[in-house]
């Protein structure tokens, strides 16, 4: 049985190859574990009409609507609006592990997966608009930048993913988490600001990073941060306790404490996130700890801001370069915003100008990559 929602696709508008720069974000070690590969499959080639609209056809998702959907076999057709019958395929991944084919852009991808028993997964895609498994549907990773991994229980015997293939590439994996599965793990989607050498923040910086759920009841957590170096800052500082649904995943704001002026090296911290006991926050109640470093950079050079959004508090950044007056200038300079395009993030904007002496350059990111290809929708 398919739980049907509906799940927004983004939508490509903007290319700016002139400014697209590589992007820096710090990496979460890859926890050490099995993993079952898509290696073969049965793809659905296009049955919709798709495009910049709020409204698509889909002859696939109908059925699903209307409950007639049933696990397909090679052969198998659907007819699309246009009266054509279009059969299912079998399709094998290459050796770097993606399915791809002439004409997969907008298809759907069918994958079954056995188990010997009942047991927690990640489901970790790429190239997907999104992904029923086991008939309840999860958002997707359409542009493959890998931040996206999604909980999944799987049941004794088969399981069931359909992929909506959207640019008509697809790759995944699930990653087995044993019989006793870590009930929160971290994911790879940092937001952390720059600091700056010789400033002393005015007030209490934060970052922040997606965590997973992998238990079927929600979890209270707080993150708690120990500055590590260059200082050996021991105070130990506590973020905002924050609840996590079940086998779902949840951007958690992170403090990040910094002593005195910046000086030139990189800061490194050690967070876990703790399952408070009442008013009682302890180490010894982790569910999950890992290390991350904020980086530093001098008072001329790009740099990412954090801020937490008046829209739903969560944790955004901008990338500023700094006005860099001339001479004795005592006069303040101006604000020009310039919004990035496909591909590049705010820091990589930022950093695709040369300092100007009369103005401050603040580049919003828009959250994601993939910048303002609709200016009207973009915070």
């Amino acid at each position: 049985m398919f739980r049907y929602a509906t799940i927004p696709l983004l939508c490509l508008l903007v290319f700016l190859p002139s400014s697209r720069l590589a992007q820096d974000k710090p990496e979460t070690p890859e926890p050490e574990s099995a993993t079952i590969q898509l290696t073969e499959c049965l793809v659905l080639p296009s049955v919709g009409k798709y495009g910049r609209s709020p409204v698509h056809i889909d002859a696939l998702e109908a059925l699903i609507l209307e409950g007639k959907f049933s696990n397909p076999k090679p052969g198998d057709a659907v007819v699309n609006s246009d009266g054509e019958s279009i059969a299912w395929q079998s399709a094998t991944a290459g050796d770097d592990g993606w399915i791809r084919g002439d004409d997969y852009r907008g298809a759907n991808a069918f994958w079954v997966v056995p188990s010997d028993k009942e047991q927690t997964v990640l489901l970790h895609a790429r190239g997907h608009s999104w992904v029923y498994a086991n008939g309840i549907p999860h958002a997707g990773d359409p542009y493959g930048f890998g931040y996206v991994r999604t909980p999944v229980r799987l049941k004794k015997g088969d399981n069931t993913f359909l992929f909506g293939m959207g640019r008509g590439s697809l790759k995944a994996e699930l990653q087995l988490l044993g019989d006793a599965p870590p009930r929160l793990v971290f994911g790879r989607d940092w937001t952390l600001p720059d600091l700056v050498v010789g400033q002393q923040p005015a007030k209490q910086m934060f970052g922040a990073v997606d965590v997973i759920n992998t238990t079927e009841s929600t979890l209270e957590i707080v993150p708690l941060v120990v500055g590590v170096s260059p200082l050996k800052m021991n105070e130990r500082y506590t973020g905002v306790r924050v609840s996590v649904p079940a086998m779902s995943c949840r951007k958690v704001e992170v403090p990040i404490p910094v002593q005195g002026e910046v000086i030139n090296a990189e800061y490194e911290y050690e967070l876990s996130m703790i399952e408070p006991k009442g008013e009682s926050i302890h180490l010894d109640n982790s569910l999950a700890t890992t290390s991350f470093t904020v980086k530093v950079v001098d008072p001329t050079q790009a740099r990412r801001v954090t801020f937490r959004s008046d829209i739903d508090g969560s944790v955004q950044y901008y990338g500023l370069r700094p006005a860099v007056p001339l001479g004795n200038d005592s006069a303040k300079p101006g604000i020009v915003l310039s919004l990035h395009g496909a591909g590049v993030e705010g820091i990589g904007q930022a950093r695709a100008y040369s300092p100007k002496s009369w103005c401050h350059i603040v580049c919003p990111t828009n959250r994601r990559p993939f910048g303002f290809d609709w200016e009207d929708w973009g915070r």
